[in-house]
């Protein structure tokens, strides 16, 4: 527990903003055996703006440990704060601990033959679900959350309730991306208190959230220690003005004699072709050809980065080996060439072994183009096995459109192989359990996302990989 008084300023920037500046005060704690007494100051409070320095609304930000949390309004303003005295009297030393892994709770039954009875709640106390209810006996069990979680609910702050008998424990739940962070527990039948809070500790984190994704788990103690400032940038709810700048070139298309077997194998020099196109109109102009024929250019880019000595090999090493030298040979340097995924790739293209929705959102900002690697696969509802039939590569150019109006939970595509659509507009569906096998190798299927934009089909494009190009920003 932090000791004395103590004074942080941080300055969060999102993009060019205006700095905010945020106070953390904390005071004397005195800790007897289960009693805690203390007297205590928390206040953090600041302005979220955007690069326009217009204010931004909905961002949630929470001490972990502490559970303090505000949500900013319309005018971006947020105000952590509390003063009081708490007084805690335990008749147990300790709470039971839970866990939430792959979308399922593990808990533990501490009396013989028990009635239990396990509820979500949201932080006004709305139930939301009844997970469990009956008889267990001592020890540990588990019950499934995940078609709770799994992205259907917002990230929030919710309260997980576990009832055993006339004993209530309520545990602070944060959900992130559809998995859960257990923060805290709330309160307890077994515990009495006077005002409810804790002391703020140099392990405390402060979360940021806004959209479904985590911005930022930033460490109390470094931020007392260091005073670092520390750079938050929140993306936009919804992303998809440049989606019709993007060509969406079809690989088996005929036109100049057509491309190498009939277009068949060439997904990836096609789809990121697309991408590269855009570059070029958009301050990389040595990366195309330019003619008054631009269909024509594309086509020729797409022999060339198909070819030795660059995209000859299709699988995650040799497309990001294949752009890396043909952005470098074209005469330019790139800030970041990464791939999210489990595949092989050299190490300096190596990004988190799965992409998240934060690395996807990240991805399509700037100047960056975003290829999306799948494995179309047959689904054994049995063995609950993902089995790849053949992999495909399409660019991703845009979010927050479902093709009719503004929706932030879809992704919009550009896929060379069916020209029934310029884009074609996808949810994204967190795996949580199964295994997946491709490229010769069966993993764990928890954390893939599995898209759907063809109507009738029997197979599902599992998402394996993520290649993300980020330019130099003028």
């Amino acid at each position: 527990m932090l000791s004395g008084t103590v004074i942080a300023f941080i300055y969060i920037y999102l993009e060019q903003g205006e700095p905010m500046k945020i106070i953390i005060k904390s005071a004397v704690a005195i800790i007897v055996l289960f009693t805690l007494s203390f007297s205590q100051t928390v206040e953090l409070k600041g302005r979220v703006v955007d690069s326009g320095l217009v204010p931004v609304a909905g961002t949630i930000l929470q001490l972990k440990d502490i559970g303090l949390s505000d949500t900013t309004g319309t005018d971006g303003l947020f105000q952590l704060s509390r003063t009081g005295t708490l007084f805690e009297i335990r008749t147990s030393p300790s709470v039971p601990e839970i866990s939430i892994k792959g979308g399922i709770l593990h808990f533990q039954v501490s009396s013989s033959d028990a009635n239990v009875a396990v509820y979500l709640h949201d932080i006004n106390g709305r139930k939301i679900a009844t997970l469990f209810n009956g008889n267990l006996t001592q020890g540990s069990h588990h019950v499934s959350m995940a078609g709770y979680m799994n992205n259907r609910l917002p990230s929030a702050l919710y309260v997980l309730s576990i009832v055993q008998g006339r004993v209530a424990i309520h545990y602070k739940m944060f959900l992130v991306e559809g998995e859960a962070i257990i923060v805290s527990p709330a309160s307890s039948g077994s515990v009495t208190r006077g005002r409810l809070g804790r002391g703020l500790e140099g392990t405390d984190t402060l979360l940021v959230m806004r959209d479904n994704v985590l911005y930022a788990k930033i460490a109390v103690l470094n931020l007392i220690d260091s005073l670092a400032d520390i750079q938050i940038r929140l993306l936009p709810v919804y992303y998809y003005s440049k989606i019709n700048e993007f060509p969406n070139y079809y690989q088996r298309d005929t036109a100049y004699g057509g491309l190498l077997g009939g277009g068949s194998a060439e997904c990836g020099p096609t789809s990121v072709s697309n991408g590269l196109m855009w570059l070029s109109d958009h301050g990389f102009p040595n990366l195309t050809p330019h003619t008054s024929d631009r269909k024509k250019d594309q086509f020729d880019v797409i022999w060339e980065i198909g070819a030795d000595p660059y995209m000859h090999y299709r699988d995650p090493w040799g497309f990001t080996n294949g752009l890396r030298t043909y952005i470098t040979d074209k005469g330019y340097t790139y800030d970041t060439l990464l791939f999210y995924g489990r595949d092989k790739v050299w190490q300096i293209h190596r990004g988190d072994s799965l992409p998240s929705i934060k690395v996807i959102k990240e991805g399509i900002q700037g100047k960056n183009i975003q290829s999306w690697l799948f494995s179309i696969c047959n689904y054994n509802s049995a063995t609950n096995h993902y089995s790849n039939v053949v992999g495909h590569w399409t660019l991703m150019v845009g979010y927050g459109h479902d093709g009719a109006s503004e929706n932030p939970d879809y992704y919009i595509l550009h896929d060379p192989y069916h020209p029934e659509a310029d884009n074609f507009y996808t949810k994204l569906e967190r795996i949580d359990s199964g295994t997946i096998t491709y490229g010769g190798t069966t993993y764990d299927a928890t954390g893939y996302y599995k898209a759907c934009y063809l109507q009738g089909r029997t197979t599902i494009h599992v998402l394996t990989g993520v290649v993300v190009l980020k330019m130099p920003v003028e």
